[in-house]
């Protein structure tokens, strides 16, 4: 699952993307019964069109409330599985991984230093402006957490006093008004990429 998920078809169910991906990986999938509803819906986000397959599927199935799980049964063969995340004991695929490297050698351009003031912007658009200059890092946000916390950011307003610093602490501060974190995570294939989240 380490290859890139590929462009992403808003318009078609959740279960087109996850079979056409987990296919062109050739692994068996396996859908639990009470998981099936929730992959009729649209996918959440198109900003994972660049990630590979593993972490894509795991936000966009997390988004839904259900979690991709490798398993292995007694005698048989390595398998997918997606199930609902509730009560679930399973160990759910990784929203990414922890870089080996330090922030600036994992995505250099975060760490590239700025003059900015920032007032009467929403996070999404202060976020939209800033993700053009992240050196192709995409910013990637838990919709699940969002929905739940209720927490939009195309309504929460952002201020950043006028200062020069780097572009990983103004995301770090901007996601705080907004009581988000913010995760560097690397995919699969090692490619960064940011999560705010919880």
């Amino acid at each position: 699952l380490g290859e890139p998920i590929g462009m992403i078809d808003n318009q078609q169910p959740l279960r087109s993307l996850v079979e056409r991906a987990v296919s062109d990986a050739r692994l068996p999938l396996e859908v639990d019964r009470r998981a099936s509803p929730a992959l009729s819906a649209r996918p959440a986000t198109a900003k994972v069109d660049g990630l590979a397959r593993g972490t894509a599927l795991a936000i966009l199935l997390r988004a839904e409330g259900l979690l991709l799980h490798p398993e292995k049964p007694v005698g048989g063969t390595l398998r997918l599985r997606i199930a609902s995340s509730y009560n679930n004991e399973a160990e759910p695929w990784p929203i990414g991984y922890e870089p080996d490297k330090s922030p600036g050698d994992t995505s250099p351009a975060l760490m590239e230093s700025i003059p900015v003031e920032i007032s009467g912007f929403t996070l999404a658009e202060a976020l939209d402006a800033i993700e053009p200059r992240l050196g192709g890092t995409p910013i990637v946000f838990d919709a699940f957490a969002l929905r739940r916390d209720a927490i939009d950011p195309a309504t929460v307003q952002v201020e950043l006093a006028r200062t020069k610093t780097f572009y990983k602490r103004i995301i770090d501060r901007l996601a705080f008004q907004a009581r988000l974190k913010t995760e560097l995570r690397v995919d699969e294939a090692g490619e960064p990429f940011i999560w705010l989240t919880r």
